[in-house]
Formats: structure tokens, sequence, C-alpha cells
């Protein structure tokens, strides 16, 4: 068992890459928890403030628990209020971009939670919206098989042509890990066929 107390959080100061926008102060507690199957993170939003930039994830499910004060939900166009207690769910299905903004004049907070999952695709830009991930199944080592190797390989040419454009380093890391995660599981494909 292990105890992570509040005064153990170290929240971050959020910004946008591109704008210089200021987000939320967040902490990612997971990471204290070295929680290997949970991602949950606290955020505090001030007046006014994004929790972050407009997202969207192609194979996780995001819940967010207000914490504190009123946030909006925003999805694409829809806005809804949410109040200290209630729940919002951002589905990977949904494919608007979602945020979370405070309105008010008081300081909001949040928990977002998510499972790990290293072929989720965190998507910030529409130009990156058709980067969907292609379906698999599992073997009886619960190994991910791709179900169809010709979107695989398309997939793959598509996340190394994204490679080649993006100047960021931390997105430039991720690319490289899904490219390696498609390619082992090609290899999966080949390997399990034969």
């Amino acid at each position: 068992m292990r105890i992570i107390k509040s005064t153990d959080f170290k929240h971050q100061q959020l910004k946008s890459q591109k704008t210089g926008e200021l987000y939320s102060l967040s902490d990612v507690i997971s990471e204290k928890t070295r929680s290997k199957q949970l991602f949950f993170h606290h955020d505090i939003i001030m007046p006014n403030t994004k929790s972050s930039g407009a997202h969207r994830h192609t194979i996780i499910e995001e819940v967010v628990y207000v914490l504190k004060g009123t946030v909006t939900a925003v999805s694409g166009k829809n806005k809804k209020i949410v109040e200290e207690g209630d729940f919002i769910i951002f589905e990977p299905k949904e494919k608007e971009l979602h945020l979370i903004f405070n309105q008010s004049d008081q300081v909001a907070e949040t928990l977002t939670f998510s499972i790990e999952s290293e072929f989720d695709f965190t998507i910030f830009d529409e130009s990156q919206s058709d980067m969907e991930r292609p379906g698999v199944h599992f073997n009886q080592d619960l190994q991910d098989i791709p179900n169809d190797s010709k979107q695989w390989d398309l997939f793959l040419v598509e996340l190394k042509a994204n490679l080649k454009s993006e100047k960021h380093p931390e997105k430039i890391l991720s690319l490289y890990e899904h490219i390696g995660m498609v390619e082992l599981s090609l290899f999966r494909k080949d390997t399990f066929t034969k």
C-alpha cells in the first residue's frame, strides 16, 4: 500500500507550445503512485483559463471529476456547465476536440482519470485527425495482432510522414514510440500467420 499526501503534489504550469497561452497548474499523480495501469492528474484551473489545449484521444476514455468550483466542458461546439461533484466523460469515439474551461471568477480543481495505453494518440490539431490506429485482435498470449496488415502498413507510412514534419521533441519521441509499437504488431502478425 502507498499513500500519497496532497502536500506531496508539485504542480507545474501547463503552457501551449504554439501560442504561449497559460493553462492549468497540473500534477501527474500517477507518476507518484507508480501506477502501471492508470493515468491520473490533478489540475488547478484559474478563472478564465483552460485546463489544456483542445484535444482528443484515439483509444482511451477520459473521465474528469470536478473537485472544486464550476467548469465548462467543451466538446466541439457543444458546451455544458459542470459543477462540483459532477463527472465528465470524453469518449474516444467522439471526433470533436475537447477541453475544460473555467469561465467563472473562482479557482476550480479537477481530477482526470484514464487508462495507460501505449497505442493511444493525443490529437491536438485536426490536421492529425485521420491518424486512427487500425483494428487489432488479441492472441492467446494477449498480444495485439493487426486485423488488416495493409491498413497497418498505411498507418506506419503515415506515422513516418508525420515524423518528418514534426518539430516538437516530445511529439517526435511519441511518434518513434508509436512507430516501434506498430512495427512490433506487424512483426507479430507475420510471425503468427506463418
